[in-house]
């Protein structure tokens, strides 16, 4: 729209602009979020598909890898068409440290959250889990000895800390880890998405994510969120 308009309808036509490049950013990082996903499942969906006539259970997986490629389509529909949600941070985040204490039992590290019960976040539920879930797990893998989730209010967002006390992230090399496929150290397990998944899902909504040195040694990975309200 031209903002060559009378002085009535100028500031109008600046903000319908303005908001026209905020939806076009949004779904471009859709489209980019769901090419990482296309991507991340391209191998299993190829392997799955040449027994999945004969093998209920590849019936399974190939039916689940479905239902989330469907997910991630109608977020990404959703997000763009400034479609809003609310969740309670607390509840989520203790279903995940449960869920990745269970699964990486073997690395016997301590994760420990502390969330205020009183804070929610203008997120999907499921795209809160995947989000927070990427962040919490890879703490996981590379902490020593522990790990801490916690949040806070920060300039009218949510900001969610998962600090480790692993190795790090040397400072050049923080950029290239939140790229997709990237894996700074190939001994470990994994595929390279899980921040590159988290830092375009937290922009998808708003946010940004963070990766910078934990106080004492190891990472800190913060993420903001738009504050919900409780329903």
């Amino acid at each position: 729209m031209s903002e060559a308009q009378p002085d009535e309808l100028r500031p109008l036509a600046i903000e319908l602009n303005a908001l026209a490049r905020d939806n076009a950013a949004a779904l471009a990082t859709a489209r980019a979020s769901a090419a990482n996903l296309a991507h991340a499942l391209k191998t299993p969906v190829a392997t799955l598909a040449l027994t999945v006539r004969d093998d209920p259970a590849q019936v399974a997986q190939l039916a689940r890898i479905d239902a989330t490629i469907r997910h991630h389509l109608a977020r990404a529909r959703n997000i763009a068409g400034g479609h809003a949600s609310s969740t309670a941070l607390a509840p989520a985040i203790a279903d995940l440290v449960s869920t990745i204490r269970r699964l990486r039992m073997e690395r016997t590290v301590v994760i420990d959250a502390a969330i205020d019960s009183a804070l929610h976040v203008a997120v999907d539920a499921a795209d809160l889990d995947e989000l927070a879930g990427n962040l919490i797990d890879n703490a996981a893998r590379h902490a020593g000895t522990r790990v801490r989730v916690s949040a806070t209010v920060d300039q009218g967002m949510i900001r969610l800390s998962v600090v480790d006390d692993g190795p790090g992230i040397a400072l050049a090399d923080r950029q290239r880890a939140t790229d997709a496929g990237v894996r700074l150290d190939e001994r470990e397990d994994g595929h390279g998405f899980g921040l590159a998944i988290a830092r375009e899902l937290a922009a998808l909504y708003g946010g940004v994510l963070v990766l910078d040195d934990a106080a004492g040694g190891g990472l800190s990975a913060s993420v903001t969120l738009p504050i919900g309200t409780a329903v």
